[in-house]
């Protein structure tokens, strides 16, 4: 079954429900099945409904494994509806990064874009491991970077990093082009996802970038725990979807 008949099933099941609950497990989940199932739920799907996004997080070693396959650099706006708003060519770009295990990809992007400002976003979990991996690799990105435009997020917490993204794109989106290039735990990848489904005129693109080669996927074991967060969507009757966080831990 392809995406679309599966949306066209959950669709008439959501309907046959008085306060349906959806639930998503994207811990295998490739970001652009991801990002297909957040602009269902954000534009066509037309009944309110509670999801409950469900992420494992990894184990280090194997995650590691994984990220370091190398390959051609692609980068581009993950679907047009995450394209972001059309916006003039004299307003700077501001770029908004995901900091990960993969070598290269963030000065890679950097040196693609050229973007006026960055802001990095490193994630932090219950493994140092992962935290001294990337901020090893991206020290010289780090440096550079003032500390008011560095943040860390709990990989296991969608609503502090939805909001930390969300609250930064409200405040610099009228000055900035704004684009989103999550790299890293997928959990920053659905926060950028949500944040990016808004239909505001100054709504930021989501862009996917890494290998432009199709890879094999490979096997990563997880860390143990599940991370649950529930996400309300309206009923997609507007231009404007509205929508709630909330982690359950």
């Amino acid at each position: 079954m392809d995406l679309e008949q599966a949306f066209r099933s959950a669709q008439g099941a959501i309907r046959a429900c008085a306060n349906p609950v959806i639930g998503v497990d994207i811990s295998s989940m490739p970001r652009r099945a991801i990002a297909d199932i957040v602009e269902w739920l954000a534009s066509q799907n037309d009944v309110s409904a509670d999801v409950h996004f469900l992420y494992c997080p990894g184990e280090f070693a194997t995650s590691a494994l994984a990220a370091r396959r190398s390959g051609p650099l692609s980068a581009a706006p993950i679907s047009k509806f995450f394209a972001g708003s059309l916006r003039s060519p004299s307003i700077p770009i501001g770029l908004v990064l995901g900091l990960g295990l993969e070598p290269y990809r963030a000065l890679g992007v950097i040196e693609f874009l050229e973007p006026a400002r960055v802001w990095l976003f490193a994630g932090r979990s219950g493994d140092a491991r992962f935290e001294a991996a990337a901020w090893d690799m991206h020290h010289s990105l780090i440096d550079a970077t003032d500390s008011e435009n560095l943040y860390q997020y709990d990989i296991r917490s969608l609503s502090d990093t939805y909001q930390a993204v969300e609250s930064l794109s409200f405040s610099v989106g009228l000055s900035y082009r704004l684009i989103l290039a999550p790299s890293g735990p997928k959990l920053f990848s659905l926060a950028c996802l949500l944040v990016g489904s808004s239909r505001d005129d100054s709504r930021p693109a989501v862009w996917r970038v890494g290998n432009s080669e199709m890879m094999m996927p490979m096997e990563v074991e997880e860390a143990g725990d599940v991370a649950a967060s529930v996400v309300h969507f309206d009923a997609a009757v507007s231009t404007i979807p509205g929508r709630s966080v909330e982690s359950l831990g």
